[in-house]
């Protein structure tokens, strides 16, 4: 797969989180209660309860910061520039290695 591909996936992939850590954020401030699959309530246990919060801010908007970050550095790398693109990789993987590690440590 070409690099173009790649960070062109890279880039949808980015928009898909913003899209969905920003539906959360806005449900969040606005009590909109999410739309969950077939079940109980597990969205809105989920979304009341303390640990979704850190620092008093909802962890959806650390998310939405983090994909919003992924795709200025995904447009940064559309501008071919030697300098740029190695650093730009380096801080994308950094990045969405600690967005992995939190991912996983809320999934536990």
């Amino acid at each position: 797969m070409s690099t173009h591909a790649l960070n062109r996936v890279l880039t949808a992939l980015a928009w898909a989180g913003i899209f969905v850590a920003g539906f959360l954020t806005i449900a969040h401030f606005m009590n909109i209660q999410v739309p969950c699959g077939v079940g109980k309530g597990g969205c809105e246990q989920i979304a009341s309860d303390p640990r979704s919060q850190w620092f008093g801010i909802p962890v959806a908007l650390f998310g939405f910061a983090g994909y919003a970050f992924l795709a200025i550095l995904a447009a940064i790398r559309t501008y071919p520039s030697v300098d740029r693109i190695k650093p730009v990789v380096k801080v994308g993987l950094v990045v969405s290695g600690i967005g992995a590690a939190v991912s996983i440590y809320l999934q536990y």
